[in-house]
C-alpha cells in the first residue's frame, strides 16, 4: 500500500502499532485506500496463519475479536491448513460485526472445480455471501501464469463468481519471483497484489520487487499489500 521506498518505510511504521496494541495504548489505526477498489483499509492487519497455527480455540478467538476491538479492519486469510482454520474462527469470533470486516482470502488451487471448492467452503467458514478480495495464492513460476488462465482455469472461475456476487475484488500473490509479477500484472486488470518488500529489496538490481513491480501496480492503480 505504498508507492515509492520512502512511502513504505512510513508505512512500516505501522508496525509500532502492535506494540502499542499490546499495550492496550492503540487509538484509531491509520487507514489507506486499497488501490482502485476504494476500500479504506487499515495499514495493519491480521494474518490468518498465526490465529489458525494458536493449539487452543479460545485464546485464537479471543486475540481475533480484540484486534477488531482495537480498530483492525482488514483480516487475511486463505482456504488451506493453517490459515482453513483461522477462517473458521474469524468466522465464530467476528459473526456479529461480520459486515464490518474486509476479508481478504486466497487458494492455491489452479482449476475451476477444486478453487470453487476451496470458494465456497471460505464463505461459509466466514459465514458469508462474498469474499471481499479473493486472492490468486502464490504465483511462482510461468507455469503458474498458464495454468491460472488455462480453459476451465481458476480465473474461469473467479469471473463467474464475480458475476454471482461471491467476489467483489481480484488480486494475487507470491514471494518468489519479481519478474512472474510483472508478467502477472499484464495479464489481468487485477485490484490487489501482494508481494514482499523490504528496506534492502531495491538493492538487488534485477531481481527487485520494488524496482519490477511496484511502480507498473502503483501506475495501473492496483492496491500494494505488503509483508
Amino acid at each position: 500500500m505504498a508507492s515509492s521506498r520512502r512511502d513504505f518505510v512510513r508505512t512500516a511504521a505501522g508496525a509500532s502499532f502492535a506494540a502499542a496494541a499490546a499495550a492496550g495504548e492503540l487509538g484509531d489505526i491509520p487507514k489507506r485506500k486499497l488501490g482502485k477498489t476504494g476500500l479504506e483499509v487499515t495499514i495493519m492487519s491480521l494474518g490468518g496463519a498465526r490465529i489458525g497455527n494458536l493449539p487452543d480455540e479460545k485464546p485464537a478467538l479471543d486475540v481475533v475479536r480484540r484486534c477488531y476491538d482495537l480498530g483492525v479492519n482488514y483480516f487475511d486469510t486463505a482456504a488451506a491448513g493453517a490459515y482453513g482454520l483461522s477462517q473458521v474462527r474469524y468466522g465464530k469470533a467476528l459473526a456479529d460485526v461480520n459486515k464490518n470486516i474486509i476479508f481478504g482470502t486466497k487458494t492455491r488451487h489452479r482449476t475451476w472445480a477444486h478453487a470453487e471448492l476451496d470458494l465456497n467452503q471460505s464463505l461459509a467458514n466466514l459465514k458469508r455471501d462474498w469474499i471481499d478480495l479473493y486472492q490468486v495464492h502464490n504465483v511462482m513460476h510461468q507455469a503458474d501464469i498458464d495454468a491460472v488462465f488455462a480453459r476451465d482455469g481458476l480465473m474461469e472461475m473467479i469471473e463467474k463468481a464475480k458475476r454471482d456476487g461471491k467476489i467483489r475484488f481480484v488480486g494475487f500473490t507470491g514471494h518468489m519471483d519479481p519478474r512472474v509479477h510483472a508478467k502477472m500484472l499484464q495479464m489481468y486488470d487485477w485490484d490487489t497484489v501482494l508481494m514482499p518488500l523490504s528496506v534492502s529489496d531495491g538493492a538487488h538490481d534485477g531481481f527487485s520487487f520494488e524496482q519490477t513491480v511496484l511502480k507498473p501496480a502503483v501506475d495501473k492503480g492496483v492496491g500494494v499489500i505488503t509483508q
